[in-house]
């Protein structure tokens, strides 16, 4: 399971509204939110708003490699928008990449030095490290359990919830 939850986002993109799409996710229909998503893609294919939604979406339905590939692209395509490599990282960590979750992780700081969720997100993942870390200089059972920890929490996409993609 991931550590984050689903943001949801009910405002328009660029004159299409996504609230159908967030509707149908909480409802846990995330085959309708697909389709719908993917009927959005149709009008504008080049959206990073609506790809940011669909790969939202591909998470929520389980298919977390093809999600994995679109956050990828997302950054390849669009190196401003912090918010998928926040998104990327909560993958990266679900799967034990703490490292490669870092990274990510702190690229975005980069992009947006003030983002909270990326720090706490950020704190978690060294946490995790040191514990890990800890555990291997103790020499003890890697396969314990950890420490109860907060979960990392998925971005919402700014651009939606705030004018000027922002969130002071």
């Amino acid at each position: 399971m991931l550590w984050g939850a689903l943001v949801h986002t009910a405002v328009a993109v660029d004159m299409i509204d996504t609230s159908i799409v967030q509707k149908s996710l909480q409802s846990g229909n995330t085959s309708t939110a697909l389709q719908q998503v993917d009927a959005l893609l149709e009008v504008r294919p080049d959206s990073p708003e609506l790809l940011f939604v669909k790969a939202r979406v591909l998470v929520a339905s389980g298919a977390e490699d093809a999600a994995i590939g679109l956050y990828e692209q997302l950054i390849v395509d669009h190196p401003g928008m912090p918010e998928p490599y926040n998104n990327l990282s909560v993958l990266y960590a679900a799967r034990g990449d703490t490292a490669r979750a870092a990274e990510l992780l702190q690229r975005a700081l980069e992009i947006h030095p003030v983002y909270s969720t990326i720090y706490r997100n950020l704190s978690q993942v060294y946490a995790d490290r040191a514990i890990a870390a800890y555990r291997k200089a103790l020499r003890s059972d890697s396969s314990e359990p950890a420490t109860p920890r907060a979960p990392l929490e998925l971005s919402p996409i700014r651009s939606l919830t705030h004018p000027g993609g922002r969130n002071p």
